[in-house]
C-alpha cells in the first residue's frame, strides 16, 4: 500500500482535498473511501484526516458519514480507520457524529460481537467505551440534570448539541418536565433546542403539577417565541403572561410549596385562577373599605382595577370560587347600588353578563347575600327592576328570586323574618315589593 499511499499524497498535494469528494467513482463521489474501507487502507485515512482542510471539504457530512458506515467491512484495520475518523475533538465536531441516525450502529454491535477478537477489544477498549456512552446518550438525553453535566458533557463529545434539538424527547422537554429553570434557560439561551417543539412544551406545563419554577419557565419560553416570531394556537397565553407580569405579590405567594392557598392546585392554569381571585378579594377587601367610607372617587379606581384583573386575565364575569361565589356573591355582603352599578358596567358585555341564579355552596344567590347580610342598599339595587333595564334585562320575571338555599328559604322569606329597625323598615318594605312585583310581573299593570 506504500506506493499507493505516495500516488494519493501526489494527488493531494497536486488537486487538493476536495478533489478526493469531488470525484465520481463507480459508485459514487465517495467511492476513494468505499475503495479504502473495502481494501482496508488506513494509510488513506491517515492522509486525509490529516489534511487541514477535512473535514471542512465534506460537501454533505451526513450522506459522507452513512457512505462509510454502510460500506464499512470491518476487516482487521476497520477500528482503527474508525477511530482516525473519530479522533480530533474540533474536526469530531464539524463532521458531526451524532447527526446521523446510523451511528454508533451497526459499528457498535459488529464492534463487539463479530470482528474483534479479543485482544483488539481490549486495544480499542477506550473507543468502545466512548461509543457506549454516546449510544446509551443517544437513547436517554434526560440524564443531563443540570449545567454542570451539560457543560461536561459538551466537552467530552464535540458536536453534542445537535441531540439537544431532536424532535421528540430534546433536551429542553427534560428540563421543562423536571421544573429545572437553569437548564432550561441556558438551552433557550444558547439555542440548543428545537423551535417547533415550543409550543408543546408550554402546553404541557399548563397542564402539568405545579413546580415552584414552572411560570418563568412559561415566560423564557414565550418570549424565545416571541423572538423567534414563532405563533402559539392558545390564545390565553397572553392573558397568563399579563397574570405573571402584573400580580408578582400574589404570584411569589402561592409558590410556595408549604402555602395553604395551593391546596386543590393539580396544573398552571388552576394556579393562575387562583393568582388572579387573590388579587380580586384583595381589591374586594379595599372596596369595602372605601364604600363604608362613602369614597365614590376610591370606589371607581378600584373597580377599574377588578375590571382590568377580570379582562385581562380572561377570568369569566360569573367565575365561583371555593365556596361556589361569584364576585356579585362578594359585593352583594356590603356595596351599595352605586358600587353594584360600577362593577356591572366594568365587566357586563354584550356576551357576558352578572347571573343572579348562580347560587353559592349554600344555595344563596346574591339576593339572599344581601339580605342575610342587613345590607338594604344592595338588596334594593339587587331586586330594582328599573336597575334591571339599564342593563339590558327590560321587565321579565326574575327566577332567582324564588331559589330557595339550602335552608329552604327564598329571599323574600328570608326578608319577612328580618326585624328591621325604624330607619331600615321604609327600605325593608319596598324591597318586599320590589321582590313581589318581580314574582309577578303582571300584578304591577293591574
Amino acid at each position: 500500500m506504500r506506493d499507493e499511499n505516495q500516488e494519493i499524497a501526489l494527488l493531494l498535494k497536486e488537486h487538493g482535498i476536495d478533489w478526493f469528494f469531488d470525484h465520481k467513482g463507480i459508485s459514487d463521489r465517495y467511492s476513494f473511501f468505499s475503495s479504502a474501507i473495502f481494501f482496508g487502507n488506513p494509510g488513506f485515512f491517515k492522509l486525509i484526516t490529516k489534511h487541514p482542510g477535512y473535514p471542512k471539504a465534506i460537501p454533505d457530512k451526513n450522506e459522507f458519514l452513512s457512505s462509510v458506515l454502510v460500506h464499512f467491512n470491518l476487516n482487521k484495520p476497520g477500528p482503527q480507520i474508525v477511530k482516525m475518523l473519530f479522533d480530533n475533538s474540533e474536526k469530531n465536531k464539524t463532521l458531526n457524529w451524532f447527526e446521523n441516525v446510523q451511528w454508533p450502529y451497526p459499528f457498535l454491535a459488529k464492534f463487539k460481537e463479530e470482528t474483534l477478537a479479543l485482544k483488539d477489544k481490549d486495544k480499542y477498549k477506550s473507543l468502545l467505551d466512548r461509543f457506549d456512552k454516546i449510544d446509551n446518550l443517544k437513547k436517554n438525553i434526560c440524564q443531563i440534570q443540570n449545567l454542570e453535566q451539560l457543560k461536561a458533557s459538551m466537552e467530552d463529545f464535540s458536536g453534542i448539541e445537535v441531540l439537544f434539538k431532536r424532535n421528540e424527547h430534546n433536551l429542553l422537554e427534560c428540563a421543562v418536565k423536571s421544573g429545572n429553570l437553569e437548564l432550561a434557560k441556558y438551552l433557550l439561551d444558547n439555542g440548543h433546542f428545537n423551535s417547533l417543539s415550543l409550543p408543546g412544551l408550554i402546553s404541557n406545563i399548563e397542564g402539568s403539577p405545579v413546580y415552584e419554577n414552572n411560570l418563568h419557565l412559561i415566560k423564557a419560553i414565550q418570549e424565545k417565541m416571541v423572538e423567534l416570531k414563532i405563533p402559539h394556537t392558545d390564545k390565553n397565553i397572553k392573558k397568563h403572561l399579563w397574570v405573571l407580569e402584573h400580580l408578582p405579590e400574589e404570584t411569589g405567594c402561592l409558590q410556595k410549596a408549604d402555602n395553604g392557598d395551593l391546596i386543590g392546585i393539580k396544573n398552571y392554569t388552576d394556579l393562575i385562577e387562583k393568582i388572579v381571585l387573590m388579587a380580586v378579594k384583595k381589591e374586594l377587601t379595599a372596596l369595602k373599605e372605601a364604600t363604608l367610607a362613602g369614597d365614590k372617587a376610591k370606589e371607581k379606581v378600584i373597580v377599574g382595577h377588578i375590571g382590568e384583573l377580570f379582562n385581562q386575565s380572561g377570568m369569566p364575569t360569573n367565575y365561583r370560587d371555593e365556596s361556589g361565589k361569584t364576585i356579585m356573591h362578594h359585593l352583594a355582603a356590603f356595596a351599595d347600588g352605586y358600587t353594584i352599578d360600577l362593577v356591572e358596567s366594568s365587566l357586563n358585555t354584550s356576551t357576558n353578563t352578572m347571573n343572579y341564579s348562580i347560587q353559592d355552596n349554600d344555595g344563596n344567590t346574591p339576593t339572599h347575600v344581601a339580605i342575610k347580610s342587613r345590607n338594604l342598599s344592595g338588596g334594593l339595587a339587587l331586586v330594582d327592576q328599573t336597575v334591571q333595564m339599564q342593563h339590558g334585562f327590560g321587565y321579565s320575571v326574575r327566577p332567582d328570586l324564588k331559589l330557595e338555599n339550602l335552608e329552604k328559604k327564598t329571599p323574600l322569606e328570608l326578608l319577612k323574618e328580618w326585624k328591621a329597625s325604624k330607619v331600615d323598615r321604609k327600605a325593608k318594605k319596598t324591597m318586599e315589593k320590589f321582590i313581589k312585583d318581580e314574582i309577578s310581573p303582571k300584578e304591577r299593570f293591574e
